[in-house]
Order: C-alpha cells, then sequence, then structure tokens
C-alpha cells in the first residue's frame, strides 16, 4: 500500500520474484565498471582542485603583501616569479606576453591540426549541449584532441577558463576568454545592457567601460591613472604595472577582463601601453559613461597630478586631491553636462539620430545607385547581409558602409547617398535593419533580372538565427513537408511567411520552385532550398563543413612500412629493391629518358596537324543572354591532339628558355586577367561573400606552396626528416584515399569532391596504376593501361615541365584538359580550394582545377549532381534509384499512411489491394533489392547513397540521433552476410529476419569522420556486438583478398574500428535512413550497347503532350522515333532479355554564366517506350494501350532513365520516342540529345533503325567508354613503355 499525492491509499501489488540471467550479470559487472571509471575521474576531480585552489591562495597572498604600494620592485619580483611558476612559455618575464602565447599557439593549431575554431572545440567537448563542462574533463578533451601541447600549457588554458576555481567551465566564459586574448575565429554576440539601451560591444570593450566606470567612481582622472601606473616614468605601461594596479584598486574586475582591457589597448600587439594613446581612449570611454550615467565629469577629467605621487584616490592628502576634495566634487544632480559634440568620442559609431536627416525616395536612390554608381542590387544586398559581424544582431549603419567598401565604384558613392539609403530601408526607425525590412525592400523594387533565390538566402538568415531548420519551422507555422501547394495558395503562404507583398514576386518565387511546370509545389522543394541556404551560410560564416576532414592523413603516419609486407620478405635488400621498385612503377613515365625530338618526330607523323575540330568549344554567355561559341587551345578531343598539343607546348618553352609552363587560358594573365578572377569567378562583380579577393590570391606553383608551408611551420611543428619527405612533390602517393580528400569552405562542390571520393577506392580511376613490369600482359593490354584513369600514364612525363593532363568524359567523349602547376591561395600560402590532407600531396586539388576549368571558372562547380560527377570521372553511365518505397512498415499500409500507388517490383495500388498482399510483395522486394546490391558490388560497380533532407544536416531516427547527415554523399564499400555466432541469436531472430544471417552495409563518410551512432556502430552502447563479429568480420576480408588477388585487382581495406568515417549499418536500418542510392554502372561481356547521337529541331520537336488528338499525332510524328526490333531466336528458352536505356543531353554547366540547375540551358525532357503491335513500322500517336515506360514527367536533369527493369521481347518491335515540353521554333536553338542503349544479348540480336530523323549511331563498349584508339598512338606509348623498361633493369637486385 502507497500513499499518493492526493493522499489517497492504492494497493501495489507485490512485485514477483525474477530470475537473473548471464546478461544480467554481465550488465550489473559493467555498470560497476562504469561506476568505477566514474570515481576515478571524480578522484582526480578532487585532486585537481586542491591545485586549483593552493595555486589562488598563493595569488591572493601575493596580492595581500602588496597593500600599499602598487608596483614597487618586491611586486615586479613576485609577479615574475608567479609567471614562472605557473609554468609559461618561453624564458620571457613578461606575465601577459606568456599567456598571450600560449593561448595563440592553442588558436592556430586548433585551425592546423584539428581544422576547428577554438569555439568549435568547446561545442565538439560539449556532447551533451549543457553549455559547461568540468575543468578535468576538458583538460582531458584537449589532451586527447591531438593539439600536441605541454600538459602544463593545457593546464594554463584551464586555469584562464577558469579563474574563480570553481572546477567548471562554462561556454560564456570561455568564449570571454578567448575575446580576452583576441583569438576567437567567430564572431560572437556580445551585449551590454545599459538602463534605457541596448549596444552591441565587444568583451573587451565591455571590459574597459567597467574599467572606466570605477575611475570615475574614485574621482581619478586618465593622467592621475597613468602616473600612478607608470610609477617609473618610462612612457609606457607593461602589463604586470596594469595587473598590479587594476587588482587592488578594482575588485570587482576579474583577471580574465584585465587582459581582455590590456589586449585591447595594445593596438600594436608590443605588450606595451604608450602613454598618449592611454589617456585619450581612457577619456573617450569615461565620457561615454559619463553620458550613459548622466554623470558631470568636466570637473576632473582634465586633472593632471603635481611631481609628488599621492594617493590614487581624488580625496587624499596630495595637492591635487585637496584641490579635487575642496572644488571639483562630482555633482549627481548635474545631468547632461558632458561633452557629446565631437562624432569621434562616441563609443559606439553605428548610433545615429535619424531624425536629423531626411526623407528618402528609395525608388530615385536606387536608380541613382544603378545608372550612376552601376551597382548590382541583387549582388549589393547579398554583400550588405554578409557584411554582418554577427549573424543574430541587425544590420547596423556601420555594416551598410562596410558593404559599399566592397563594390567596385564604391568611391563614387557619397556618404550622404549612403545614410539616406540606410534610413530608407529601416522602416521601424530604430536605427538598425531587420531581415524582413531587407526582404521587403527586395520585393518591393524588384526588376525582372534580380534573382529570387536572394529571397530564400535571407529567410534562412532568420532561421539560422533562431537556429531551427527549415522544416521544424513551417510545422510550427502549421505547414508539412508533403503538403502540396497551388499557385494562389503559394501567393498567401509567400505573404504570410516570407512578407513578399508583392504578387508578380511570389509567383516568381513559385516558378522558380516549379521546375517541372506542374502548377503545384511540395513543401519539401522550398525546405530543400532553404536548408541548402542555411548550410551554405554556416560554411561561409562560421567555417562549418568547410574542414571536411579533421583526422587528415599526418606525414609520419604516411611513412609508416606496412608490417604484413615486410614480414613477407625475406631480408632487408629485398625489401629495399621493392620499395625501389615501386617508386620506378609510379615515376617511370616521368623520367624516361625519351627525347622531345623523338616524341615529337612520332606524334608529327600520327596527326600532322591540328584542325578546328580538335579542340573543345568554349560557351560564353553576353551581356544579351547570347551565347558565344569560340575554342579552347588546351582543351581536346581526343588523346593524339592533346599530345600533339603538349608536344608544342614543350617545345615553344624550349625556345623561349622556359623551365615550367604558364597557362594563358586559366589563372592569372598579364594581359587580360592579372588577377585570374575571370578563372576563379563568374565576373569579378559575382564574389561569392565570404570569398577572398581575386586581387589577394597568390597563385603559388606546387614546390612554392609546399615551401611556403615549411617556412611558416617547420621550426615549430616538424621534425628535419618530416622536412625532407615534404620537399618530394606527389600527385598521388601511397594510393588514394577518401581520407585524402579536404572540401574547401569556399566552394559548394561537395557534389564532385564525394564523388572523387568514391572513385578514390580505385587508384586505376585516379592515374591509371600503369605497371610495365607486370608478367603476362599484351601489348594491347598495356597500350589500354597508358590511357586509364583521370590523369592518363601516357601523360605523366609531362609533370617535369609543370604540365598536367587531366580527361573528362563531358558531352558523351573523353575530353583532355592541359593545366599547369598553379593553385589559387590565400596570402599565408594556404590553398583555397580543395586539397590533400597530406600537404606534398595534390591529386585532389590539380584534379578539381581542371575540372574547374572546363567548366571556366571554380564558381561554375558550385551545386551538382553526385551520379553526373561519377559519370564524367569514369566514363561509366550512372543511374539514380529512390528507395523511398521501403520505408513503409506494416501499419503504414494498413492505416493508409502510404501513397496510394507504390512500387514493389510492378506498380500496385495500396487502396484497392489487401494490406497483407501489398505487405508480402514489398517484404519480397526489399529481398530482390539486396540482391540486386550484391550483384552491383560483385560487378565493381561504384555506388554512393543519400539521405533526402536540408544539405549537411543530421538525420534522426525514433528520436535518436543517428549521426548521419542528409544531403550528403556516402559510398557504399562492401555488403556482408553474417552468419549468426549461436543458436540462441539464431532463435531469436528467427521470425523478424527468416534469411538467418546477419545482413551488413560497409558505408563510408567521404569527410573521413561522421559516422553511424546506432545499433552496429562503434557507439559505446553498441560496441560489444561489433567486437563479437569481428572474427567474421576478418574472415570476409581474407576471403576477398585471396579473391582480389587471383582477379589482380585492387585488395579491399579492411574495416577497422577507428574514427575512420567508415562504419557498419544493417540493411534494415539503412533502407530506413538512406533514400537515395547512385550507381555508376559496369556492364559485363554478356552485354552489347549503341549510342544514338540526334537533335530536336523546328521539323521534329511538338512540344508538350497534351490531352488531344492533335497532340497524341504530333507526340507520334514530330518527335525523333527509333525502333528496336530483336530478332527472333529459334531453339533458345529466354523469351525476353533486359535493356537498359537513358536519355541525356548537352551539359549546361558548360555554359559560362549560368548556374545550376541551367533552366536557360537544359531542356525538360521526357522518353517514352512503346510496343509495337499489328505489324507496325512506326508509331503513328500516342497510345495508353501501347506504352510500356517512360521516364517520368518532363525533367530538366541531364540525364533521364527508363525503369532498371526494362525487358523487351525476341521477335518484336518497339519504339523510342525523346522529346522535349518547349518547341523549338528557332532554327539556332536545335538542342543534341544521345540515346543510350544497351541489352544483355549480342550486338547481332538486335536492330536499331530511324523513322524521321537522321542520326549518327556508334557501338559502344560495355562500359560505355568511347574505344581508346589503339593504333594512332602504340608507336608513341612503346618508345615510353621500352624506356621505363631500362629503367627497371637498371635495378639491382
Amino acid at each position: 500500500m502507497i500513499l499518493t499525492q492526493n493522499n489517497k491509499f492504492q494497493i501495489q501489488a507485490a512485485a514477483p520474484t525474477i530470475q537473473k540471467t548471464i546478461d544480467d550479470y554481465r550488465r550489473d559487472i559493467k555498470l560497476l565498471k562504469v561506476k568505477y571509471i566514474q570515481l576515478q575521474e571524480v578522484n582526480q576531480q578532487y585532486k585537481q582542485k586542491l591545485e586549483w585552489y593552493s595555486t589562488k591562495l598563493s595569488v591572493l597572498d601575493r596580492q595581500s603583501n602588496n597593500n600599499l604600494s602598487i608596483l614597487d620592485a618586491s611586486l615586479l619580483y613576485q609577479t615574475q616569479n608567479q609567471s614562472q611558476n605557473l609554468t609559461r612559455v618561453g624564458s620571457s618575464n613578461n606575465f601577459m606576453g606568456a599567456d598571450q602565447q600560449i593561448m595563440e599557439q592553442f588558436s592556430n593549431r586548433c585551425k592546423m591540426y584539428l581544422g576547428m575554431s577554438p569555439e568549435s572545440l568547446f561545442r565538439a567537448a560539449d556532447i551533451k549541449y549543457e553549455g559547461v563542462l568540468k575543468d578535468v574533463i576538458f583538460k582531458q578533451f584537449l589532451l586527447n584532441s591531438k593539439l600536441n601541447m605541454k600538459p602544463q600549457h593545457i593546464q594554463r588554458i584551464i586555469q584562464l577558463c577558469d579563474l574563480e576555481c570553481t572546477g567548471k567551465i562554462s561556454r560564456q566564459g570561455y568564449n570571454d576568454c578567448l575575446q580576452a586574448f583576441q583569438i576567437n575565429q567567430e564572431s560572437i554576440l556580445e551585449q551590454i545592457l545599459g538602463e534605457n539601451q541596448q549596444e552591441n560591444r565587444t568583451y573587451n570593450q565591455r571590459s574597459f567601460y567597467k574599467f572606466c566606470e570605477n575611475l570615475i567612481s574614485q574621482l581619478i582622472s586618465p593622467y592621475m591613472c597613468y602616473r600612478h601606473i607608470d610609477n617609473n616614468n618610462e612612457g609606457y605601461i607593461q602589463y604586470e604595472q596594469f595587473y598590479g594596479f587594476t587588482t587592488k584598486f578594482m575588485k570587482n574586475i576579474n583577471d580574465t577582463e584585465i587582459i581582455g582591457i590590456y589586449t585591447y589597448l595594445d593596438i600594436e600587439k608590443s605588450q606595451q601601453i604608450s602613454k598618449d594613446y592611454f589617456i585619450v581612449q581612457t577619456k573617450k570611454v569615461m565620457r561615454i559613461v559619463s553620458n550613459d550615467k548622466n554623470i558631470n565629469i568636466s570637473n576632473f577629467i582634465d586633472l593632471k597630478p603635481s611631481n609628488d605621487k599621492g594617493p590614487v584616490n581624488g580625496k587624499g592628502n596630495s595637492q591635487n586631491g585637496k584641490q579635487n576634495e575642496q572644488n571639483e566634487n562630482i555633482n549627481n544632480s548635474n545631468h547632461g553636462n558632458c561633452d557629446r559634440s565631437k562624432g569621434k568620442d562616441q563609443f559606439h559609431p553605428n548610433k545615429i539620430d535619424l531624425n536629423l536627416t531626411q526623407e528618402v525616395d528609395l525608388k530615385q536612390l536606387i536608380g541613382k545607385f544603378v545608372n550612376s554608381y552601376k551597382i548590382n542590387i541583387p549582388n549589393f544586398v547579398r554583400i550588405i547581409a554578409d557584411s554582418m559581424t554577427d549573424l543574430r544582431a541587425g544590420i547596423l549603419l556601420q555594416d551598410i558602409f562596410n558593404s559599399f567598401k566592397k563594390i567596385k565604384n564604391y568611391k563614387k558613392v557619397s556618404n550622404g547617398d549612403k545614410l539616406l539609403f540606410f534610413k530608407g530601408l529601416d522602416t521601424g526607425k530604430n536605427g538598425s535593419i531587420d531581415y524582413e525590412e531587407l526582404i521587403k525592400f527586395y520585393c518591393k523594387f524588384k526588376q525582372p533580372d534580380w534573382p529570387v533565390e536572394i529571397i530564400f538566402y535571407l529567410f534562412a538568415r532568420i532561421l539560422l538565427v533562431i537556429e531551427i531548420d527549415a522544416e521544424q519551422y513551417f510545422k510550427y507555422q502549421g505547414f508539412t513537408s508533403q503538403q502540396v501547394l497551388k499557385k494562389q495558395e503559394f501567393i498567401k503562404f509567400a505573404k504570410s511567411i516570407f512578407w513578399v507583398e508583392e504578387q508578380a514576386v511570389a509567383v516568381e518565387l513559385f516558378q522558380f520552385l516549379d521546375k517541372e511546370q506542374r502548377n503545384d509545389i511540395y513543401l519539401s522543394a522550398l525546405i530543400d532550398q532553404v536548408d541548402f541556404e542555411i548550410a551554405e551560410q554556416k560554411r561561409l560564416f562560421y567555417g562549418i563543413d568547410n574542414e571536411l576532414n579533421s583526422t587528415t592523413k599526418s606525414i609520419s603516419s604516411t611513412k609508416k612500412a606496412n608490417v604484413k609486407d615486410i614480414t613477407e620478405l625475406e631480408s632487408f635488400k629485398e625489401m629495399e629493391q621493392n620499395q625501389k621498385l615501386i617508386h620506378i612503377k609510379k615515376t617511370a613515365l616521368s623520367d624516361a629518358n625519351v627525347s622531345l625530338q623523338q616524341m615529337q618526330n612520332i606524334v608529327n607523323s600520327l596527326k600532322p596537324t591540328l584542325t578546328e575540330n580538335d579542340f573543345f568549344l568554349k560557351h560564353e554567355i553576353d551581356e544579351n543572354k547570347q551565347v558565344i561559341k569560340t575554342k579552347w587551345e588546351t582543351i581536346l578531343n581526343d588523346e593524339i591532339s592533346c599530345l600533339k598539343k603538349c608536344i608544342e607546348i614543350v617545345s615553344e618553352m624550349k625556345d623561349k628558355g622556359e623551365q615550367v609552363w604558364t597557362d594563358s587560358e586559366f589563372g592569372p594573365n598579364e594581359q587580360q586577367d592579372p588577377y585570374g578572377s575571370k578563372s576563379m569567378y563568374f565576373s569579378s562583380n559575382e564574389i561569392p561573400p565570404g570569398c577572398p579577393e581575386p586581387e589577394n590570391v597568390r597563385w603559388l606553383r606546387l614546390n612554392e606552396i609546399v615551401d611556403e608551408y615549411i617556412e611558416n611551420h617547420g621550426d615549430e611543428y616538424l621534425s628535419e626528416d618530416e622536412i625532407k619527405e615534404l620537399q618530394h612533390i606527389h600527385f598521388l602517393y601511397e594510393g588514394a584515399s577518401s581520407n585524402d580528400v579536404k572540401q574547401s569552405k569556399y566552394l559548394g562542390d561537395c557534389w564532385f569532391i564525394s564523388a572523387l571520393s568514391i572513385v578514390s577506392e580505385y587508384n586505376e580511376y585516379i592515374d591509371g596504376e600503369f605497371d610495365p613490369h607486370k608478367p603476362g600482359q599484351t601489348e594491347d593490354q598495356k597500350m589500354f593501361m597508358m590511357s586509364r584513369g583521370i590523369y592518363p600514364p601516357l601523360f605523366h612525363f609531362l609533370s617535369q615541365y609543370g604540365i598536367y593532363v587531366m580527361k573528362f568524359f563531358k558531352n558523351y567523349k573523353w575530353r583532355y584538359v592541359i593545366i599547369d602547376n598553379r593553385l589559387p591561395c590565400l596570402e599565408n600560402g594556404e590553398i583555397i580550394f580543395s586539397q590533400c590532407a597530406t600537404k606534398n600531396e595534390f591529386w585532389v586539388s590539380l584534379i578539381e582545377k581542371a575540372y574547374a576549368k572546363i567548366h571556366s571558372n571554380y564558381q561554375a562547380l558550385n551545386s551538382g549532381d553526385m551520379g553526373q560527377g561519377l559519370q564524367d570521372l569514369t566514363g561509366n553511365l550512372s543511374i539514380k534509384m529512390k528507395l523511398d518505397n521501403f520505408k513503409y512498415s506494416k501499419d503504414d499500409i494498413e492505416f493508409g499512411r502510404c501513397p496510394t500507388t507504390i512500387d514493389v517490383g510492378e506498380k500496385i495500388n495500396t487502396q484497392t489491394t489487401d494490406f497483407e498482399e501489398v505487405w508480402e510483395k514489398l517484404q519480397s522486394s526489399k529481398e530482390a533489392f539486396w540482391q540486386t546490391l550484391m550483384a552491383f558490388k560483385e560487378k565493381g560497380c561504384l555506388i554512393g547513397c543519400s539521405a533526402d533532407g536540408g544539405t549537411e544536416a543530421l538525420v534522426n531516427l525514433d528520436g535518436e540521433k543517428t549521426g548521419i547527415y542528409s544531403g550528403h554523399a556516402y559510398s557504399i564499400n562492401y555488403l556482408m552476410q553474417l552468419d549468426y555466432i549461436n543458436q540462441e541469436e539464431k532463435e531469436n531472430h528467427k521470425r523478424e529476419n527468416p534469411h538467418q544471417n546477419h545482413r551488413i552495409l560497409i558505408v563510408r563518410n567521404p569527410w573521413g569522420y561522421g559516422e553511424w551512432q546506432l545499433k552496429w556502430s562503434e557507439n559505446p552502447d553498441y560496441i560489444d556486438k561489433v567486437q563479437q563479429y569481428m572474427p567474421k568480420i576478418n574472415k570476409f576480408f581474407d576471403d576477398q583478398e585471396t579473391r582480389c588477388k587471383k582477379l589482380g585487382i585492387t585488395t579491399p581495406e579492411r574495416y577497422e574500428m577507428a574514427e575512420d568515417g567508415k562504419f557498419l549499418i544493417c540493411y534494415k536500418d539503412w533502407r530506413r535512413i538512406f533514400n537515395n542510392l547512385f550507381v555508376c554502372l559496369l556492364f559485363s561481356d554478356a552485354w552489347s550497347g549503341f549510342r544514338i547521337k540526334g537533335c530536336w529541331n523546328q521539323q521534329f520537336s511538338s512540344g508538350v503532350l497534351k490531352k488531344s488528338e492533335q497532340s497524341f499525332k504530333d507526340f507520334a510524328l514530330k518527335n525523333p522515333q527509333f525502333i528496336i526490333e530483336l530478332k527472333n531466336k529459334s531453339g533458345s528458352t529466354e523469351k525476353s532479355v533486359p535493356f537498359f536505356i537513358n536519355l541525356a543531353q548537352n551539359d549546361g554547366r558548360l555554359f559560362n554564366g549560368e548556374k545550376y540547375p541551367y533552366q536557360k540551358i537544359q531542356q525538360s525532357m521526357m522518353l517514352c517506350l512503346f510496343e509495337l503491335k499489328n505489324n507496325q513500322n512506326k508509331l503513328d500517336k500516342y497510345s495508353e494501350e501501347n506504352i510500356l515506360q517512360n521516364s517520368g514527367k518532363y525533367s530538366q536533369r541531364r540525364e533521364v532513365q527508363l525503369d532498371s527493369r526494362c525487358l523487351l521481347e525476341y521477335g518484336k518491335k518497339y519504339c523510342l520516342i525523346p522529346s522535349i515540353k518547349n518547341q523549338i521554333t528557332n532554327p539556332e536553338d536545335e538542342q543534341h540529345f544521345y540515346l543510350n542503349i544497351f541489352g544483355r544479348c549480342k550486338k547481332e540480336d538486335f536492330i536499331i533503325t530511324k523513322v524521321n530523323q537522321d542520326f549518327q549511331i556508334k557501338e559502344l563498349g560495355v562500359n560505355a567508354v568511347s574505344q581508346i584508339e589503339y593504333e594512332k598512338t602504340c608507336e608513341f606509348k612503346n618508345v615510353l613503355i621500352q624506356a621505363v623498361n631500362k629503367q627497371l633493369k637498371e635495378i639491382k637486385i
């Protein structure tokens, strides 16, 4: 019986006796171990506190012995001793300087070693998001975080962050400490509250404000204060003197504030504050304090001391003190008499009286900005938003003035116009502009050519301030992500949510989101757009997501030998010879002893001259939105032409006496582009917010980058061996790895970098892995290996001239891009865009540079599709598969929480079909899909996946944090089926898991960190299971290694329990988390392929399909039409054959000036497949009866495809019709398209014929890669191979 809160008795049943199992005892033991560890931590904490208190008591004791004299010799001596006792760095006795060195070293190492700001390091340690950490926990975190700082320096950082010896470090106290030493890397809103106002001041300014308050309360003038601090008349103030004075006479100012004040006044960072500067600044802020407090200080602020020193307080016995006491007392009732006349005395320059300015005609002012000053208003609005020092503050006058400085003609804009513009935007008359006012301004004056995306950009700022994502925000407003809005509904929505009162702007927003022109939009499309903007602004403003790989591959770790390989060698001599062989295989082509004349003669015989068709076209969008076509001189359309061009470049270099080549088409060009701005951005007027100005960029060669890194870091961070190793420049060092890749914060090309990370699983995709010494190779195999890879071995010899050649599969043909070895760098020598983690390895930077060049500039790489990136890098066709149907549970189907139609191998109506039948078919579909995944990996396909949602936002599952990021690409390395370890586990899973094994995927985050946190993860709550299954996992990799060695392919990288971005996840959870699967297809020899190149033009483009008889006829007769006929196979049991068919168009990214998704370049297209019946030879009109499949609704993607389960029957004819939504009316607007048709049969088994249009048809290799013209380059390749073999023979075994 128990007593409830209502004082009523209730009968409580006796608890039944429960027999404990072995698992219960194991759990108890585990809890005891955890408790033991906690007690150890508590014990350590008490010891640490004792040290803290003893240190603090010694400081207090020192201060109590100096109650009359401020900075006499004994105080200075003891202060110096204290700086030594607190184990400060260096031999300097300067109290402040030592702490400053420690804190600056801490800040630098956070950025260099961890890729994080000091602020984000605290957030990383605060895993419970409590805002407070125990000192011992934070100390241990810093010791374990690879900062490589001395323990005593870490201890001092802890002391400085917890000067009150509380044993805890708050986030605010930590940030205050960072600001005091001016090492904070994130702008934090610091506010100071007065009686009637709130001002935006930094921590150091607030501390100095407090210092001046104390001076006023004690009637001390700046002159008197300085005289008693600098008691030796040295003409400057040192930290020890300032510290002694402040701690004695201003008890309400703590040590961190003292440091902040001194740092604020020490503008030259010389550890000395000059007399004049101290007095001027102190007088200035004292007047601000008097203004805030309504106190008259004119009676004593200019009071100067006599030659005799007296007590500091103005009420003492000195002559000045007596005079001050008798004649110049502060009159608290005399308000408002401080000097306010000079603007320079204002502490906060953003504070203005808007009533003093005249009324503003914004329309007239904008006209003046556009016509007279040539200001791009949309770009300027972005600049304004990004000029703020803190996201949460309003846009102040200073932000507006700073924004004008970032435009081209800012000197022409008068201060009066700037002030009027500020007043015009500040409709609330509160001295600042908020985002709502900025959005209203933009909508009110928006011109037709102003982009609407800026509205999303500004709205994202609001959500970033309130720390909420778009889906949560709309949910609070009563909307869901699956909600569909018609145009009129969206107009009302935009007015209430975005403050868009202009209907024309709302309609334009709607059209922007309705990319497929369905006249309705899902709210999820809007959520994705806003979340994308949020992620981009986090990346640019805070540096988040900018250092993708904090666990970098260190120089020392790359030099470690593989223990297993060493033990297999018979002797050290053999090991040394093996290393030489590896080195020769990697570098032989660069060192091959082939004369330039010999190479030139061979190439000239193969390709006498270069023609117009050999050069890749360059597309520029001019001011009138017209496409201007020119040709690239250093991007070519085939291998032999590129080789000839390279030889010509080297010959010209030799004639000029140059050692390395400089690319005049990409990078700085003295005549046309001195800063290389056109290679970085669309134009000098469209520099993305937060990105470096071109004039501040240095284009350094690879050796210069390494030299600067050694110069900046060598003495302190690198050993002599590491410096020597760094001086060896590598394109690729010891193979590619996703851990090599570090994405830049200045470029939103994660889609391409993720694809590059996935491709890096296989070195042959990167640099070809040419091995001329491998036995059993035919000449054809050698020829092929010389040409494969993004950086083909055929061109490796050119690196000695500073020339690199990368190839990309663009518009269904290999394009060869020639670049030099310069990379854009910041002023400190740091590479601006993506780079390798190892400082002397450059494959990531050089491939990205070449990819940027073929698209005209780096900015063109912002936003994209990972599948397209995989195709451009490998030449293999890629597909995107949706996994949404696998997420529905049995209850979802039974109670109607799923779509009306779902695809379970066949399309099935969930409303008219029994839910049990639907569930059974869905389960079968899941099983079949696992087998499909296994088949993909078995064939060597590259596979990646991603989760829908905001860009790089954490995904939750059943209320738990998963560690997975939405909008981010992951690679799938391996799939495993692990048998249960015992009969008990087998029985427990019998019902839910009929296949009787664990289906596990090994997935990798290309960042190299950020792993799955739930079941099968390395999280402490789940790691026991992983450890249990490690023997089976190791057995899986043993079998894989044996298989790979037999096939002669790259052996797999084993799974290790480490923070490397690689994790285990079961198939069930993987289906629930991820929405998209990207597959780079590899067809087996059983497949045959053809590619058709055709075009849409005036004659063959019917436009959008409508529900009318005439439209049905036009669709068939006025679109290109192709017939696929499968021959009868007599005697064969096979009745049908699987086909893969996709439709593609030219890449809009190649048009310089256009932005993703290239609505003005790429067409909305659709592909339909019909069965021809009754001996038809062509399709006469669109028919629902005849249609077998289509690619879905009209889509503006670069590629669309038919269902992967497309089956065509032998003995039948089929019709393919590619169509576009917009009919072509201008002959100059014709659009090329490509049809890729692959069937699992011999090429003789099917025939492709035209109906109404001429077209080119080309037989393809099974990997969809253009056939290499071996005969053209055989002679040249053989010369190089012979040179390599000659070097191999010179190695003495």
